[in-house]
């Protein structure tokens, strides 16, 4: 999967499913993705930070849009 899109209901629990640490773990989990683009209101804006500097800093970024 290259692009993936978060409904505002699923971003707490996959933004929970993705927080890693780890850049390995960053690749294994959506190894193709791309881009992330997801609808969030108050507190969920900053949903999938981590996720996404955890794939730039092993060189694969992901780009990440809130709608």
């Amino acid at each position: 999967m290259k692009k993936l899109l978060v409904r505002d209901d699923l971003v707490t629990g996959l933004s929970r499913s993705l927080q890693i640490d780890d850049g390995e773990l960053a690749m294994e989990l959506l190894p193709e993705l791309k881009g992330l683009s997801y609808y969030a209101s108050g507190e969920r804006g900053d949903a999938f930070i981590s996720f996404t500097d955890a794939r730039r800093n092993v060189g694969h970024p992901v780009t990440l849009v809130r709608l």
